[in-house]
């Protein structure tokens, strides 16, 4: 817990009212915005996972910015469009996956989408702040450049994001626990499954080992 409120006192606060609204304890709620880290480092093999896109510019007929991914994980989980409104005047519309997380659009104009990317399980003893605890101040932000920032200092981990800007500006994040890389698109799109596309990343590619089929859907 101190990790994650050294980084953002707000995700304290936020866990909090979801238990008070729940009727379940402060760490119950912690342990569940670690579900997604839970889940992974705890598998031998992690079936149906997700595949991210981003495209702007002159690979969309309007120009305009989309994101867009499937969520193939978990078929029992709930999923709930949450329209939240800020004190300070942003709102974000979050699609919320079984309390875990939320992740959608802000009124500034930053959108993102992820899939899992994961690295070798014997690095697992580095891991950081959970998705579900950092993402809320992802969103926060009110530009492409600063939310990145929230990336690259807690999300050294197991999950890929393309982010997005209503300026038309995107981005890929890919990290192990010990490395990250930014991504830049290629003919304005960037496209990802759940193996590693920075070449110093694949030798521990443990995803990519496992389940070949996330190469197809990047071709595809």
């Amino acid at each position: 817990m101190p990790l994650v409120e050294n980084f953002d006192p707000q995700a304290i606060e936020f866990i909090k009212g979801i238990a008070a609204g729940a009727c379940i304890s402060f760490e119950e709620v912690l342990m569940i915005r670690a579900t997604m880290e839970l889940i992974f480092f705890n598998a031998s093999r992690v079936p149906g996972l997700c595949t991210s896109l981003a495209v702007t510019g002159k690979a969309v007929k309007s120009g305009k910015t989309f994101l867009g991914q499937n969520f193939d994980l978990f078929e029992d989980i709930l999923f709930v469009l949450l329209l939240i409104k800020r004190a300070e005047g942003m709102e974000q519309l979050c699609l919320a996956y079984g309390g875990i997380f939320e992740c959608g659009i802000s009124s500034d104009g930053i959108d993102i989408g992820f899939n899992a990317s994961l690295p070798n399980h014997n690095s697992c003893n580095k891991f950081n702040i959970p998705m579900g605890c950092y993402l809320p101040k992802m969103l926060r932000q009110q530009n492409i450049g600063d939310a990145l920032g929230v990336l690259c200092q807690a999300a050294w981990s197991m999950l890929y994001y393309n982010l997005g800007s209503s300026r038309g500006d995107i981005v890929g994040f890919e990290s192990t626990f010990d490395d990250l890389n930014v991504m830049q698109p290629k003919r304005n799109m960037l496209v990802h499954s759940n193996h590693y596309m920075t070449e110093r990343f694949k030798k521990g590619d443990w995803y990519g080992q496992s389940d070949p089929d996330s190469y197809i859907r990047v071709q595809n």
